[in-house]
């Protein structure tokens, strides 16, 4: 029976070393555009913002195109990665979506979030 306890202990001491609490605090975002693809007035960047402030993520003082959020990681993470997707979806069914139509067939964009470093997020690649 000691055996059992001390089995079922060690188990227990394991499985609760192994959890993870929920990583919080400020996210920070912002999207990295092929770079064969020339934009000198940032019109795609510019319409892929729009898509992050509908959604609720607080633009950054500090340098153009940089977003954040606040609360659980994995959640900031969705919610940004929903809104981005959703936007480049938008914008490729729809170029009237930014200031000026571009040609942005092949033009593969790449979200990315800081969190104790950069990390890649999510990506799309323009189909129209």
């Amino acid at each position: 029976m000691k055996k059992f306890f001390a089995i079922v202990a060690a188990m227990m001491a394991l499985l609760i070393s192994s959890c993870q609490p929920y990583e919080t605090g400020t996210v920070m975002y912002h999207v990295k555009i092929d770079e064969s693809f020339f934009d000198n007035m940032d019109i795609l960047a510019y319409g892929i913002d729009e898509g992050f402030a509908k959604a609720g993520l607080t633009k950054m003082d500090v340098g153009a195109h940089y977003w954040t959020l606040q609360g659980k990681k994995n959640a900031c993470n969705k919610k940004a990665s929903d809104a981005f997707l959703s936007r480049c979806q938008a914008i490729d069914n729809d170029r009237s979506l930014l200031t000026l139509p571009l040609d942005l067939k092949g033009v593969k964009v790449t979200l990315i979030y800081t969190y104790s470093g950069d990390h890649e997020l999510a990506s799309y690649t323009f189909q129209k």
